[in-house]
């Protein structure tokens, strides 16, 4: 496995687990952690890392389509996470439990991705809410390099939208043609890197995020004739 996908369940513990255990005729859904929203939250194990389970549906990353056969899913608890945040004790057991399978799996940090990244308008979770910066901070998942990040803003720059949607396939995004499929992903990236804004505007703060990731992370947009760092 490659990829870690983190996913909000959407509902409560009880509901979620009688889906996730294919309880429900009219969902075919799997994963393989479930994080509680307990007082004490604990981690549920669904489905061996080994195996592949059915928590992507219609999705890519990069080259990949169809990520149930690259992934491991991990559904917290949590109604909506664009609207409830996550409780620190929570976080806490996200945070190790992520640490773990990365270890294992030798996961990078650009493929722990969330669910609407990799769903680009059709999935919104885990939210706006999830800890994403925290989460950096320990060593799980991207994040810009706060010197350049800071080099980038002061420049003031906004980047094409013909730019703009040139990085975002590069960094992994699948992105429509159109113009509102770039909406859409200029939305799922604003979501996961810079949530205090969703709105799908190409703004300054969103272009020296994107430009600082693909650098980091040695981008083949970087690397194409006649761009410049």
């Amino acid at each position: 496995m490659t990829i870690l996908v983190l996913h909000h369940t959407a509902g409560s513990l009880p509901s979620s687990l009688i889906t996730l255990q294919g309880k429900d005729p009219n969902h075919r859904v799997g994963v393989h952690y479930v994080v509680t929203d307990e007082p004490k939250p604990r981690v549920i194990r669904m489905v061996p890392e080994e195996l592949a389970a059915y928590h992507a549906g219609k999705s890519s990353w990069g080259k990949l389509e169809g990520l149930n056969q690259h992934s491991i899913g991990i559904e917290i608890i949590n109604y909506d996470g664009n609207i409830y945040p996550y409780s620190d004790a929570q976080a806490d057991i996200i945070f190790a439990l992520c640490a773990d399978i990365i270890r294992r799996h030798d996961i990078k940090p650009w493929n722990v991705v969330a669910h609407s990244d990799i769903a680009v308008g059709r999935k919104i979770d885990p939210g706006s809410k999830f800890p994403w910066g925290s989460l950096a901070k320990l060593g799980i998942g991207a994040a810009p390099l706060p010197d350049e990040l800071k080099e980038r803003l002061a420049s003031g720059r906004v980047a094409s939208p013909e730019h703009f949607r040139r990085m975002l396939g590069d960094y992994g995004y699948a992105v429509e043609p159109e113009e509102a499929g770039l909406k859409l992903a200029v939305q799922a990236f604003q979501r996961h890197f810079r949530p205090a804004k969703v709105d799908g505007v190409i703004d300054a703060e969103s272009t020296a995020v994107l430009e600082c990731l693909v650098r980091r992370y040695n981008s083949p947009y970087w690397r194409r004739p006649g761009i410049r760092p």
